[in-house]
């Protein structure tokens, strides 16, 4: 299985269940190695009886009153105001706070007092849940879920063994690399070369959206035309994200040497289909959907009536041909920038959390008394 593939972790004490990834989870287990303890907020999606883990952000905390995560007052302040903030990022904006997770360096992966107040004082609602996880010294990680039942109660389970991958299977459990002994300097040297290669990526993505703007097209309403007995029909996907959002629509019709355009309005665009009775043997149309925000999203189709007596020509079939060999060229370069895209993306928020959680390391390392 791939750690890009979604795992599921539920009880039958709760009706909530948790997927997640492992490249999250893993991103969370190497912060957590951090020698103190940290938080961070889990952001993702949710549903009725669901939520999912797509991606974290770590919480502010100078770790006054030693390396235990506690938070202080104004702490505290900022992560409501991280929590309100989150729309107005642009990678964090459709997504939910599905809840939080803090690292012990002690203690096991039980709730403490601190960690309870902080889960419902800031996380109350229920689908929210907890994760709560300990490094070890060979730098795998116990770790567990908790999640509030049918009636409030707060709920708990276990998770597998966090490891580090490995090109070779254990049994058990896959350590993770020997950390590497302390250098001299090395705070200022990790923090040049953190912000060179923050700039190598934000170059190499800036780079690749300036060069290619048309690898994100609008989204398809796989629109097209259906013979359907004596008459024909203009069907699209009425459940894609453009017809569900959109205020109104059009058809433009070129029957034969005829053509008009047939106005649909929002519950019209949602029914999916259109009859029409077909005039001469070649239809060519045009479908046009409006949505509330974004530039309209248009999908056209052609219909050559096969009892028409009109044969295809061979340079209409090259053309043909040949705009199919165009739009399999660009689904497929639009599917390799898209996962190039996501994967520079995901490295430049694991660089980001990384140095949140570097900078609360010397933070404490500075106040910690000698």
């Amino acid at each position: 299985m791939s750690e890009t593939d979604f795992k599921t972790w539920n009880i039958p004490e709760s009706p909530l269940a948790v997927e997640y990834t492992l490249q999250v989870l893993d991103e969370i287990r190497l912060a957590a190695l951090s020698g103190v303890e940290i938080g961070g907020v889990l952001f993702g999606e949710r549903g009725e009886s669901l939520v999912r883990i797509l991606t974290w952000r770590p919480m502010e905390c100078q770790h006054a009153a030693g390396p235990s995560f506690q938070l202080a007052e104004a702490e505290r302040s900022a992560l409501g105001q991280q929590l309100a903030d989150a729309k107005s990022d642009p990678q964090l904006s459709v997504l939910h706070p599905v809840g939080w997770f803090v690292s012990h360096t002690q203690g096991g992966t039980s709730l403490t007092e601190s960690d309870l107040e902080l889960y419902t004082h800031f996380f109350p609602w229920s689908w929210q849940i907890t994760l709560v996880l300990q490094p070890l010294k060979d730098g795998c990680a116990n770790a567990g879920f908790f999640v509030r039942g049918s009636d409030g109660s707060i709920q708990t389970g276990p998770l597998p063994l966090l490891a580090a991958p490995a090109k070779t299977a254990a049994p058990v459990k896959i350590a993770a690399p020997a950390p590497i002994p302390p250098r001299r300097n090395i705070l200022a040297d990790s923090s040049v070369w953190l912000w060179a290669a923050l700039l190598i990526l934000v170059v190499i993505v800036a780079a690749v959206l300036v060069r290619k703007p048309e690898v994100s097209p609008p989204a398809s309403v796989s629109f097209h035309i259906a013979n359907a007995g004596n008459a024909l029909q203009f069907a699209w996907d009425k459940n894609a994200k453009p017809v569900r959002e959109a205020t109104s629509g059009a058809l433009d019709i070129k029957d034969g040497s005829s053509n008009f355009r047939l106005p649909l309005d929002a519950a019209r665009l949602r029914e999916g289909v259109f009859p029409y009775a077909l005039k001469t043997g070649d239809l060519q149309v045009l479908l046009t959907v409006y949505p509330a925000k974004g530039p309209p999203v248009q999908e056209s189709a052609r219909f050559l009536a096969p009892s028409s007596g009109i044969d295809e020509s061979a340079a209409l079939r090259r053309e043909r041909d040949s705009l199919a060999a165009q739009v399999s060229v660009l689904r497929e370069s639009l599917r390799k920038e898209t996962n190039r895209n996501q994967e520079l993306q995901r490295k430049i928020r694991m660089l980001q959390n990384g140095a949140a959680v570097k900078r609360a390391r010397r933070t404490y390392s500075n106040h910690r008394p000698k």
